[in-house]
């Protein structure tokens, strides 16, 4: 990148008006999509990426969170042929406690790849991060129809708890995990999650479903449909 990066900046400086504000317009788009992140050490550039969420960083909420992460472990170009869908059940009850349901389904949609007698591509060692709001109390989790709860490492980072795990899988495969688990902080008049697309991924089907022993009077926009998202997304109602 050193001996690119002048080249490229030569290069810009030569551009005509309209190829910079095609560059400049997608350069904004995948800074807000974490396709692309920034770091500065000066401290006036860097809160100026804080603040637009260009470093991406696990933001602070006030009420329920959900990020997902997985990593391939074995150096295999699957990684983009993983698909993966998230879908979050909560059901609030009348004194304001929160239990969720949270299914993770990963689809390997690739193939097996050779190059040169070794395999480029295929079997899939993934290494999976479920980040959740600190405190929460994970009652289980379930492979398919297997327990799982025993495979679960557990870990905390600022004001998240995070729970991480394996699993091996091979093109064409499908694998389904379910955490219950429930909040530390009981809903008041309002509620929502906000969830964190992981940076380089392309958009994660995503739903939000609320079952409520209050009654709600304001319902936010796309709680309840699956929703495929390729950035942060905020979900609100309100009781």
């Amino acid at each position: 990148m050193r001996d690119l990066a002048p080249k490229l900046l030569e290069k810009l400086k030569k551009a005509d008006l309209q190829t910079k504000i095609k560059i400049a317009q997608a350069l904004l788009e995948n800074l807000n999509k974490k396709q692309v992140l920034l770091y500065f050490e000066e401290k006036g550039l860097q809160d100026l990426v804080e603040e637009y969420n260009w470093g991406g960083r696990l933001n602070s909420y006030p009420y329920d969170y959900i990020a997902v992460y997985n990593t391939n472990l074995n150096g295999r170009k699957s990684s983009l042929s993983i698909k993966r869908e998230l879908a979050l059940y909560s059901h609030i009850f009348s004194s304001g406690l929160v239990k969720n349901r949270l299914e993770l389904t990963f689809s390997h949609e690739g193939e097996w790849k050779e190059l040169n007698g070794g395999f480029i591509e295929g079997d899939v060692e993934d290494l999976v991060e479920v980040v959740l709001p600190k405190g929460v109390m994970l009652k289980r989790v379930l492979k398919g129809k297997e327990e799982f709860t025993d495979q679960i490492k557990e870990s905390s980072e600022g004001d998240k708890t995070i729970f991480f795990f394996k699993f091996h899988f091979n093109p064409g495969e499908k694998m389904h995990f379910v955490f219950e688990y429930t909040l530390p902080q009981l809903v008041q008049k309002k509620w929502g999650v906000l969830f964190q697309k992981q940076p380089g991924q392309k958009a994660t089907k995503f739903l939000y479903q609320i079952e409520s022993d209050k009654p709600i009077k304001k319902l936010g926009e796309g709680i309840g449909d699956w929703q495929s998202l390729d950035l942060d997304r905020e979900f609100v109602l309100e009781f």
